[in-house]
C-alpha cells in the first residue's frame, strides 16, 4: 500500500468513526473525483448509517439540473471555483437532507478549451453544514489518478480539521 492510500484509509476511518459516533450523515457532489469520494466513504461496513448518496456532476448540465447551479453562476465564477464548489456542497446537503455536504470540482488532467491546451491543474474542495461552509484550493502536479486521490485526501483532511 503506498503512502497516499494509507493516508486516505486513515482519514476515512476517522471520518467514519466520527459520523457513526455522533449519528451524523454526509452526501457528496463530485465532479473531478468522479465518484472516488463516494467510493472511499462506502468501502466500509455500516456506510449506510452515515452516507446517504451522491451526485456525480461531471457535466455542467448535471450541475445545473441536479444541483441548481445556474449558467449565469458558471459563467461568472467559473465551473472550477470556490463559489461553485460551495454551492455544490450546500445544494447536495440540502437535496439529500444530510448533516454535511462534500463537493469537488477541478482540473485533474490536461484540458482543452476550444483549440487551447491548459495544464494548470487545480481543484476546489468544499464542506457544508447548516452552520458553516469551508473550502480549500488544491494545486495539482501529478497524473490523473494520483490527482484524484490527492483531491479526495484534501477534502477529507479539511473535514477532519473542521470537525474532528
Amino acid at each position: 500500500m503506498d503512502n497516499l492510500n494509507f493516508i486516505q484509509e486513515e482519514l476515512v476511518k476517522s471520518i467514519r468513526f466520527y459520523l457513526l459516533d455522533y449519528e451524523m450523515t454526509v452526501s457528496a457532489a463530485e465532479s473531478c473525483t468522479g465518484g472516488f469520494v463516494s467510493h472511499c466513504l462506502t468501502s466500509k461496513k455500516r456506510a449506510s448509517n452515515y452516507f446517504k448518496g451522491a451526485v456525480i456532476a461531471y457535466d455542467n448540465e448535471i450541475k445545473k439540473k441536479f444541483l441548481k447551479i445556474s449558467q449565469f453562476e458558471i459563467n461568472k465564477y467559473g465551473v472550477v471555483s470556490k463559489y461553485v464548489a460551495e454551492l455544490m456542497a450546500k445544494d447536495v446537503r440540502e437535496q439529500f437532507d444530510t448533516d454535511f455536504g462534500f463537493a469537488t470540482t477541478g482540473y485533474v488532467d490536461i484540458y482543452y478549451k476550444g483549440n487551447k491546451k491548459y495544464s494548470n491543474l487545480y481543484a476546489w474542495v468544499s464542506i457544508s453544514s447548516n452552520t458553516f461552509v469551508n473550502s480549500k484550493l488544491v494545486n495539482l502536479t501529478g497524473e490523473r489518478t494520483e490527482n484524484i486521490s490527492i483531491v479526495t485526501n484534501e477534502l477529507f483532511k479539511l473535514f477532519r480539521k473542521e470537525i474532528i
